[in-house]
């Protein structure tokens, strides 16, 4: 799991979306931007895509818990990830290897 500090909070959201680069996958969305602080990364998880509090809050630490060993090489990034219908039938290996080749991708790691 990721430490409170490295997730961002609704104020720290960023504004700038249409400046991050985007990676796409078969189960997430993500976005990148370059940042002058330490890594910071945040799941966002609509109520459209699962309809129930714990659904989501599953896929959100899942997804955190599958994010957190690419984020150990990275140089300092936001990243902001959203999920697609197709995470909850996602295997977990298969959810860490995505989340590597979108890092490998954008050449963070």
């Amino acid at each position: 799991m990721i430490s409170k500090k490295n997730r961002i909070s609704k104020h720290g959201f960023p504004e700038d979306q249409i400046r991050g680069f985007r990676v796409f996958s078969h189960s997430f969305t993500a976005v990148f931007y370059q940042s002058t602080e330490e890594h910071r990364v945040a799941v966002v998880v609509s109520k459209k895509m699962a309809k129930t509090a714990v659904l989501r809050n599953l896929l959100r630490r899942r997804s955190y818990d599958a994010i957190s060993p690419c984020l150990k090489g990275s140089s300092t990034t936001v990243v902001v990830v959203f999920p697609k219908k197709e995470l909850p039938s996602t295997n977990f290996i298969d959810l860490k290897t995505e989340f590597y080749n979108a890092f490998r991708q954008v050449k963070l790691l």
